[in-house]
């Protein structure tokens, strides 16, 4: 009896499939298998990642199908701007920012589709952005300490005798949570000392701080007129008030000499002078003929008081004597003419008794023996 021959029974290897690894090109003996994977970030949509050879000469199943992996976009992150809706594929990135105000506390503001289907890292917080209260600014008053967020302001004053130095009086907290501008510096404010004041004793040169203060007094016979003998320095660094000035003291109308010709001026200042001269035929008995305006506003001296010399007072003597004699003489040559003559000559007679005391002091004084 003939032995029959028996050929193996082969399949041969299917086309490549698309996005995966697979049996190397070649044939397959009956009941032979190959396998495929789909790549990274691929998964099997369809049919079969392993086959068989049959026995008439085809593959089991059907060939796999490899479509992307396909990551969920996930919830909504509070506070923070992401991604739409939707489905991404495998290494598709997704981004978040947080709001304005807001600053990433935890959590990835960036994620990539993963080959699990998973996103990498972890969802991001996104919390107000806080800024701390600066350390307390020397010589200012300012904000409550506590927490501000993001773009609120916080504002200081320095103290009242106090100016800024540098800084900022305004400081506004940023998305970095730190603060605007630099911080205050207050300094000390000071006046400086003005410019000499005439006819004045006043403060040393220098400078003075805030609520400080200068005295001015006028130098003896002067008066303030105007202005202040007294200034503070003010919080602007400027003194309150005004110069003072000072003007020569006056010296009241003074009175006149007893028997003198009178002053030839109203007004008088320090240091003026009056001179005064007797009158005719007298002389300084007391007092002053010349004064001078005082630095307190009175007159040296004492007002003169004149008297009548003794010259002019025997000119005077004399000068009767003769108007006496010719008297006499008139009365001698008119005697004849009546009695009205002879009772003026009578009456002219009474006088001459009457003055003949005076006229012998006098007679001794202009005469002497």
């Amino acid at each position: 009896m003939e032995r029959k021959s028996f050929t193996p029974i082969v399949c041969i290897v299917p086309e490549t499939v698309d996005f995966a690894t697979g049996p190397a090109d070649g044939s397959y003996n009956y009941l032979n298998k190959i396998t495929y994977s789909c790549n990274r970030g691929y998964e099997v949509q369809s049919g079969n990642l392993e086959r068989s050879c049959q026995d008439d000469k085809t593959w089991s199943g059907s060939p796999p199908v490899c479509a992307p992996i396909v990551c969920i976009v996930p919830k909504t992150v509070d506070f923070a701007t992401g991604p739409t809706d939707g489905s991404y594929n495998y290494l598709d990135k997704i981004t978040y920012t947080c709001n304005i105000g807001h600053a990433v506390q935890s959590g990835n503001l960036e994620r990539s589709c993963q080959d699990d289907k998973t996103w990498t890292g972890s969802p991001p917080v996104c919390a107000p952005i806080v800024c701390i209260v600066p350390e307390t600014v020397d010589f200012a008053t300012g904000p409550a300490d506590g927490r501000y967020n993001y773009l609120d302001k916080i504002t200081y004053s320095c103290n009242t005798g106090y100016d800024v130095q540098s800084g900022n009086l305004e400081r506004i907290c940023l998305k970095d949570k730190t603060w605007s501008g630099s911080p205050l510096v207050c300094t000390q404010i000071f006046c400086v000392v003005p410019k000499t004041v005439e006819f004045t004793t006043g403060p040393s040169a220098g400078s003075y701080t805030y609520m400080e203060t200068i005295t001015y007094s006028c130098i003896p016979g002067y008066e303030v007129q105007s202005g202040d003998l007294e200034r503070t320095c003010r919080d602007d660094g400027t003194w309150c008030g005004s110069p003072p000035v000072c003007v020569p003291v006056s010296c009241t109308d003074p009175e006149n000499g007893q028997f003198t010709k009178e002053k030839t001026h109203s007004s008088y200042i320090f240091r003026d002078t009056i001179t005064y001269t007797c009158i005719t035929g007298y002389e300084v008995k007391s007092g002053d003929l010349k004064r001078s305006c005082q630095a307190d506003g009175t007159w040296s001296g004492h007002p003169p008081v004149c008297k009548i010399s003794l010259k002019y007072l025997c000119a005077i003597f004399f000068e009767f004597m003769e108007n006496e004699n010719s008297s006499e003489n008139e009365s001698d040559s008119r005697s004849s003419k009546g009695s009205y003559e002879k009772k003026k000559t009578k009456t002219n007679k009474g006088k001459k008794k009457k003055l003949s005391k005076t006229l012998k002091a006098l007679l001794k004084i202009c005469i002497p023996s």
